[in-house]
Order: C-alpha cells, then structure tokens, then sequence
C-alpha cells in the first residue's frame, strides 16, 4: 500500500494540538537531507590495515613480550 501525501495531511488533522510540536519536530527530522553513510569496511578488512612492528618471535611469544616476560633488548 502506498500513502500519499493526503493520507498523511488527514491523519495530521486528528492530531491533539497538545502533540503537535513534537510531531512537527519530528516530521523536520525527517525532512532533513543527510549524508549517505560510507559502507562499513569488515572488520578484517581494517584489521588487514594494521601494521604492528616486533621481533620475528612476537606472534609465537606475544605473551611474554606483553607481560614483560621477554624483551626486544
């Protein structure tokens, strides 16, 4: 079913004057242009963004090395 802009006005009528500014606030918030949101990236693909600088052992050991365990010295 498609409402038309009557349909609307006729509803808007029956409206409590009490209601009416919020309606009214709330019909401009939808008359606003907003921005077309960007895609949302995966997160691997951010993930694939990162780079992380370490020893050639980091992965194997990382638990060492964020414990203090083992250092780069």
């Amino acid at each position: 079913m498609m409402i038309t802009v009557e349909e609307i006005k006729k509803e808007i009528d029956k409206v409590p004057v009490e209601k009416l500014e919020g309606l009214y606030r709330h019909v401009r918030s939808l008359a606003e242009i907003r921005p077309q949101k960007q895609s949302r990236k995966s997160f691997i693909e951010n993930m694939n963004k990162i780079r992380i600088e370490g020893p050639p052992d980091f992965a194997t050991n990382i638990d060492d090395y964020v414990y203090g365990d083992k250092t780069t010295d």
